[in-house]
């Protein structure tokens, strides 16, 4: 269903971050005793680019890590030229400890394969 749900174009990217924040922020989850974890699940064609990099920023201090899996399916998904997805997979690459960065497709190892390399033990060999 996942791959198969379309609800229109012109993704917003920095509401779904900006109602993390609100929700990390909440005094039920000090950072004290949560590890905060926030990943984005998108296309990462976003018609608020400047405002999704902004809320990003802003999240960093509330979390242990973040990351973005950019789904590609039938042709759609942003191109790795695009300047925002530029920014993603070098965000990743400055501070992997921090962010992760992976593509996946709708093919049945491609999300197993995208966790294992943002989320697995080896993640940061060879970075």
């Amino acid at each position: 269903k996942f791959w198969r749900s379309f609800i229109n174009g012109s993704n917003t990217d920095s509401t779904g971050l900006i109602k993390a924040k609100e929700i990390l922020e909440r005094p039920e989850y000090p950072t004290s005793r949560w590890n905060k974890y926030v990943f984005v699940f998108g296309d990462a064609i976003s018609s608020d680019q400047d405002a999704t990099s902004k809320a990003f920023d802003k999240l960093v201090p509330d979390t242990r890590f973040m990351g973005w899996f950019r789904t590609i399916h039938g042709g759609w998904g942003g191109t790795s030229g695009d300047p925002f997805i530029q920014m993603l997979a070098d965000r990743a690459k400055k501070d992997p400890k921090i962010f992760g960065y992976e593509t996946v497709d709708d093919s049945s190892a491609s999300m197993h394969n995208a966790l294992m390399k943002m989320l697995g033990k080896d993640r940061n060999k060879g970075k």
